[in-house]
């Protein structure tokens, strides 16, 4: 959050967010749609979720697409996460993955995990 460049994530955006998901997956004929959280504190979010969790991290590892589906994927703020925001969710859980070569955007890194979860989903690539 200290990095933020723009305060745009406002509970306003999360559900613009949401309407766009909820389009895009009607517009896209997928089984399943993602949910988008409310904004939410850094601990709140460490803590909030279980099971398979994903940070989008840039210095992650490839997602595995045999390792299961992920139940909560945190993409974090413009600028990026401190080294300290990372450690705590590392130490909550959360496995750093990376979803591009690229450093994306937050909305870019969402369509990308959602991506990756798809493939996930369908048993990995090679289908």
């Amino acid at each position: 959050r200290s990095r933020s460049v723009a305060t745009r994530t406002t509970d306003a955006h999360a559900a613009k967010l949401a309407r766009r998901a909820l389009e895009a997956t009607k517009q896209s004929g997928a089984a399943w749609a993602p949910v988008i959280e409310p904004v939410a504190e850094l601990p709140q979010v460490a803590a909030g979720a279980s099971g398979i969790r994903w940070l989008a991290d840039a210095e992650g590892s490839w997602p595995d697409a045999g390792g299961g589906t992920p139940d909560a994927v945190m993409v974090g703020p413009e600028g990026g996460l401190t080294p300290e925001e990372r450690e705590r969710l590392v130490a909550a859980g959360w496995v750093p993955v990376r979803l591009s070569s690229a450093i994306l955007r937050f909305e870019t890194a969402a369509i990308a995990a959602a991506a990756w979860i798809g493939i996930a989903r369908q048993g990995g690539t090679d289908e």
